[in-house]
């Protein structure tokens, strides 16, 4: 009988677990989490005595005392990476790799993962498409960075579960972040392509192209990398493409770690491959509905164990009830962006996101709002044609009121954005104090 290979095993036990009672499911993350932390303790000089308060003095595991365990803060990764490090790899989990993040939640940090953490994380992206409905038997532009291996428009090979005989059908088609619309389109019109996937800034230049230039292409369905899509490109996706956005929430560190629920019941987290906990600033869960930050513990992280890792991201809790979906594994309600790109009102509270009407008042499209001084905005824009004249001081208002009444805001027409090397765009920046929120 044929042996059934890693990533096949994982899925299929991911098409099972997903219905699991929660009791079982918690029992499962005790399991790996408690070989996960014996194994950073027993093996690595960071956590040789970090983990001390979830042991008992017989050796067994207080998991009252979890959220007792000290967060991880993205500088410690950066700064302390070798220390992390396991010093006796599980050699069961190799071959083993180095990763670099992009640094879009600060400095970019580097660390060794292991196969066994992506093998979790394609098999998690898997069900998430599997959720959407995608057609693993069609052709997805896959975006990334420059490789040596191949130029734009290569065929790089099946994008759905190899094993599956719609997926051999399926082409991906290498294109890099850097290309431009025309590009892109070229690719899609070329291939016959249904899927394509997306980052933010990407999206947004994307689509502002598409309504400039009255080019029209279509496809079925988008997928985000990294986080979630705002309403407005959602909104744009199904207006101008016919495509709906399949979000994966993800990172390099955690892998993937949430897919939106194929019912619209929030985000769907990857219980089985990875702890994700939405915490105060004490490190204490929030109620569901309340907003915290987004702390990891990826299980297949033994080569630089990750053990409440600080995401440097922002998320409402979701209800703690089952999913009307049947689905047992915890929900995230919604994602609030980086905790870095947050402004705070003088209050201490955070400002709200400012709405689709806002930029219809300013004719804007794409959009940077930075903050230059204490209480000084500036709002970069690219002109966009909402079919109703802007309306400078109806703009002017509704910033006062989503932010504060304080704050002073410059408007400033811009004709493009330069991309992050990951094709991301940054909505908000602080260049008033942007080391206030080193180490986050």
């Amino acid at each position: 009988m044929p042996q059934i290979n890693p990533l096949e095993r994982i899925f299929n036990m991911l098409e099972d677990s997903q219905w699991w009672p929660r009791d079982r499911l918690v029992e499962m993350q005790r399991i790996e989490l408690s070989r996960l932390v014996r194994h950073a303790k027993s093996s690595s000089p960071f956590y040789r005595t970090r983990l001390d308060c979830l042991f008992h003095p017989n050796g067994t595991i207080d998991w009252d005392r979890w959220v007792d365990v000290p967060i991880m803060a993205r500088a410690e990764l950066s700064h302390q990476r070798g220390s992390i490090q396991s010093r006796r790899p599980v050699q069961e989990h190799g071959p083993f790799g180095w990763v670099k993040t992009s640094g879009s939640t600060g400095d970019p940090v580097e660390f060794l993962t292991t196969r066994v953490l992506n093998d979790l994380s394609v098999a998690s992206l898997w069900r998430g498409q599997k959720w959407a409905n995608m057609d693993w038997s069609g052709v997805m532009i896959h975006m990334a960075a420059e490789s040596p291996k191949f130029k734009i428009g290569d065929v790089m090979g099946s994008w759905g579960p190899f094993w599956l005989r719609e997926s051999a059908k399926g082409r991906r088609i290498f294109a890099t972040y850097s290309i431009g619309a025309e590009e892109r389109i070229k690719l899609m019109r070329q291939f016959d392509a249904g899927y394509s996937t997306f980052t933010d800034g990407m999206a947004v230049l994307f689509l502002d192209y598409l309504r400039s230039s009255e080019v029209s292409v279509s496809l079925q369905s988008v997928q985000f990398i990294g986080g979630a899509a705002s309403e407005y490109i959602r909104r744009d996706f199904r207006t101008l493409l016919g495509a709906d956005v399949v979000e994966l929430y993800s990172s390099k560190e955690g892998g993937s770690m949430a897919s939106r629920c194929p019912q619209g019941h929030g985000w769907h987290q990857n219980a089985e491959s990875v702890l994700v906990e939405i915490v105060d600033d004490q490190g204490k869960p929030v109620a569901a509905g309340e907003t915290g930050r987004v702390v990891i513990t990826p299980f297949g992280s033994t080569t630089t164990p990750l053990i409440r890792y600080d995401q440097g991201d922002l998320a409402v809790a979701g209800p703690t009830e089952i999913c009307p979906c049947g689905r047992t594994l915890p929900r995230i309600a919604s994602f609030s962006g980086r905790l870095r790109h947050v402004f705070r009102r003088p209050d201490g509270g955070s400002v709200n996101e400012l709405s689709i009407d806002a930029r219809r008042q300013l004719g804007a499209g794409t959009w940077q709002i930075a903050r230059v001084a204490e209480h000084s905005f500036e709002v970069r824009y690219m002109k966009r044609d909402w079919g109703v004249a802007p309306n400078l001081a109806e703009f002017r208002k509704s910033f006062a009121e989503d932010y504060y009444p304080e704050a002073q805001v410059k408007i400033i027409e811009v004709d493009n954005f330069i991309l992050g090397p990951t094709g991301k765009h940054m909505e908000r920046l602080d260049e008033w104090d942007p080391a206030s929120q080193e180490g986050i």
